[in-house]
Order: C-alpha cells, then structure tokens, then sequence
C-alpha cells in the first residue's frame, strides 16, 4: 500500500479533506503546506495500519521533509479509483 499511495503523491493524483487542511493550517509548530507532506509521504514510513476504515482503509505515515520537519499523515487508498 506504501508503494500505491506514494505513486499517487508522485503523480499529483492527491486529494485533501476539509480537515486536512485546517490540520495543516491549524499546526501548533507552524503551517504545512503540500510540498512538505508530498516529501514527508514519499519518504516515509507505514507505522500504524487501519485496515477497517471506511471508506478506504488508511494508514498512518511518518516521514520528513528535506529540511528534517517530522510529519505524521494519514492516507487512504483504494485501487477502485485507479
């Protein structure tokens, strides 16, 4: 699934909730904004799976950006929308 959500991330086919976004914004250490989650996803790592949820299952993801921010995401994917 990594390799999947990753490709998604690479090929710009990458769509954020409403929440998302008010996460990014809302940051206690400052905005995120989508080049620093695209690294953190593409370098990142699965660290906690959630094989139930719905829609999609999801998984949380950590990673860091080029400068060394830490960023925790979560993503679902499914390969219906392919």
């Amino acid at each position: 699934m990594l390799a999947d959500i990753q490709k998604c991330f690479i090929e710009d086919r990458v769509l954020y909730t409403a929440h998302a976004r008010r996460e990014m914004r809302g940051e206690e250490y400052g905005l995120i904004d989508e080049e620093e989650v695209y690294q953190a996803v593409v370098h990142g790592e699965i660290i906690e799976k959630y094989e139930d949820d719905q829609p999609y299952p999801s998984v949380l993801l950590f990673g860091r950006t080029l400068k060394g921010k830490a960023i925790h995401t979560v993503c679902a994917y499914s390969k219906e929308d392919d």
